[in-house]
Order: structure tokens, then sequence, then C-alpha cells
């Protein structure tokens, strides 16, 4: 139900992770690790029975300007010269090189077909990743699951979306790689435009449960719940900020270095997560912090104090505490039974900042924004579709 994203093996954040907490699997990323790193960690990953899959990231090669990854070249992965009328050989030869770094990193499928970004779902690349994903299918015996690349604003316009959900269910795939680009702020991130986020939902309703394929959404983190709720079968987040929410800019920006992170908590009671200083307030001053925060973090600072906490050390938590989540939300196999869950989560943070504001500790208003963001589309979503 919960796959780390980019999990990188270059520490032991991965393995306490899958140790603590409720993680079905990795996503790897061939474009941010060499050959050795990426096998070793697929295989290690493997053996804890912990699920491997690798996103060949062909996505950010269809960019203005064309994104570029370090180790694409070296994994032999060629989609620099990706283009919307590629052949019949060159679309095989794109699979065949993803099929490659899957066998050799031991990964026994399906495996995350490749596909261009949509910055609108009647541009010139949605052809392509509909061929793509059938090529994919065909020539790989261990299935495929078609990767869905969009921008937020293509979600704007139910009808055209459904134009697309109509050729997207005629291909014969395990199931959908989705992921979303969305503006890159400072965090906490921007609320959801309400009817982008609303047809989200009714997007994956449709593929995963009308339509029954295996649906996973990529730099979900928070959000991610909402996607569960509405029936996907897994969601994704990773250590930092730009592996919580995805921005294919990013990758084709030339981004100037910044201060260091500021560690964060999480605060489920609140679904968002805290600076330490602000997190540190609500356990030290008020009566609150049983509501805010998980049973694990307020046995971890009862003797310590939250400026001691490393950033390693909040990400950690930041993904075990999610992955709890995630599970006890999955775990509820009604989807009419899941969003009323989901609804008392929400109406307990919106809540819980109210109070939190009259004892006069208010935080960053885009904090409850977000959360009123999600009540609105959850609300939309059931009006819509589940009842």
């Amino acid at each position: 139900m919960f796959y780390i994203q980019h999990g990188y093996g270059k520490s032991t954040k991965i393995w306490e992770c899958i140790r603590d907490g409720a993680i079905s699997g990795v996503i790897l990323s061939p474009g941010h690790e060499d050959v050795a790193t990426l096998i070793d960690t697929a295989r290690t990953v493997s053996m804890t029975g912990t699920r491997v899959l690798i996103d060949p990231q062909s996505y950010i090669y269809s960019t203005n300007p064309q994104g570029q990854l370090r180790h694409h070249e070296a994994q032999g992965l060629r989609f620099s010269n990706l283009h919307w009328a590629l052949t019949a050989s060159d679309l095989a030869s794109i699979v065949g090189d993803v099929r490659s770094i899957n066998e050799r990193s031991g990964v026994p499928g399906p495996w995350i077909a490749p596909a261009p970004f949509h910055r609108s779902l009647v541009d010139y690349w949605v052809p392509l990743s509909v061929q793509l994903a059938r090529t994919a299918q065909q020539e790989w015996v261990s299935g495929a699951i078609a990767t869905l690349a969009i921008d937020e604003s293509t979600l704007s316009d139910w009808d055209r979306v459904a134009d697309w959900l109509d050729a997207l269910t005629t291909l014969d795939v395990q199931g959908f790689y989705v992921i979303v680009s969305r503006r890159l702020p400072s965090y906490p991130p921007l609320p959801w435009e309400n009817l982008a986020l609303t047809n989200l939902l009714r997007l994956i309703y449709t593929l995963a449960v009308v339509n029954e394929y295996q649906l996973y959404w990529g730099y979900a983190d928070v959000d991610g719940l909402l996607g569960i709720a509405a029936g996907a079968t897994a969601v994704a987040a990773g250590w930092t900020y730009g592996l919580r929410q995805f921005g294919v800019e990013r990758y084709s920006e030339q981004r100037a270095g910044g201060a260091p992170a500021v560690p964060r908590v999480y605060a489920p009671g609140l679904l968002s997560d805290l600076r330490y200083n602000e997190a540190g307030d609500i356990y030290n001053r008020t009566q609150l912090r049983e509501q805010v925060f998980a049973q694990p973090i307020l046995a971890e600072f009862e003797n310590r104090d939250f400026s001691s906490l490393t950033n390693p050390q909040a990400q950690v938590l930041h993904l075990v505490g999610l992955s709890r989540d995630v599970f006890a939300l999955g775990s509820i196999t009604s989807t009419s039974e899941r969003l009323d869950a989901l609804q008392a989560r929400l109406q307990h943070a919106r809540r819980t900042f109210e109070m939190l504001a009259s004892a006069g500790l208010a935080l960053d208003p885009r904090h409850r924004a977000r959360i009123e963001s999600y009540e609105l589309a959850v609300s939309a979503f059931r009006r819509e579709v589940a009842r």
C-alpha cells in the first residue's frame, strides 16, 4: 500500500523504514543511482520481502527545455532522442532498454513502462504514451504498468479526462503509475485546486475500482491518503520534499542551492509536517499533544527535546508514520467506509487546528487550507461517484 519513492540505499534509512513501518515496496530511480548501487539496493530490498519497482523517468525528456538525469546514459536508458513520431523499432528499443535494467536488477515484474509528460490531454505526446504502454505489454512477459505523467492543469476538465480514460481502459496492462506535476513552493505545499483534486480521485476510482487495474500514485505523500480512500493500490513518498510532491520543472531548471532543510515532525492528528520548534511547542505547552502526535513520537520525545531531531531521523519518522496511516486506511475494504474514515480524520484535523489557534499556537495557514481543500474534494468526489 505504501512505497518509498526513490529509496536510495546510501544510508540505513531505508532499512529502518522497512523494519519499523508498513512498507509494501520501494520505487527506485535509475537516473539518480549508478549501476552497481541500483542493482545492490534492488536485490537487497527484495531479500526483505519488500517489492521493488523501477521508475524509468522517461517523462522528463519530453519537457521544454528537455530534462536530464545524471545516470540514465550509464544505465543504458536512451531517452534523449524521445520524439512524438517514433517508429515501431524505436518503441521496441526503448522498451527493451527498460526491460534490461529491470532484469539486471532482479526485479520480477510487472515493470513500469516509459512514457512522455503531458501538459494537456490533447498534445502530440498522448498517442506515444499509449503506444509505449502497448509495446511494453506485448514485449514483456512479466507484464507492464503504464505511466501517466500529467500536469495538474490537465485534470480541470472532466469531459476531456473521461475521453482519455476511454482510450486508457482499452490497454491490456496490469496497471498504471500516476504522477501529477504541481507547483513546488516552500513547505507547506499550497492547497490543491478543488476541481483538479476531485477529478484525480475520479480518475483513480475509475481505473482502480471500476476497471480493476492496479494503480500506484507516485510522489503522493499525505495527499495519498485520499487516493487510498478512492481505491488506489498504493501511494508513494520519499525522503525529501522534492520526492513528496512531483514537479517536472525541477529536472529542467538550474536550481540554486539553499539553506539546509529544517527538520519537520509528522503529526497525524493534523495530517501535516510541523517544524521541530512548532512540534515542541505543542508537545510542551498544550493538552492537545495526544490528539496531534502518534504514540511513537510521544515516546520518542518523552526524554528528549525536539531540537535534537536531525533531518535523517525526521525523514524516517515521517515515512514510518505515514505508512502506518496508509495501511490502516487501506485495510478497510469498502470504498464508502474508507471515505467515511478519511472524512472523520479530516474533520478531526480541522478542529484540532482551531483548538491550537485558540490556545495561542497558530500554525502556517497553508496547513489548514490544505485540509479544507481535501474536505471539499472528497465531498465533491462522493457526490459525483462514490456515495
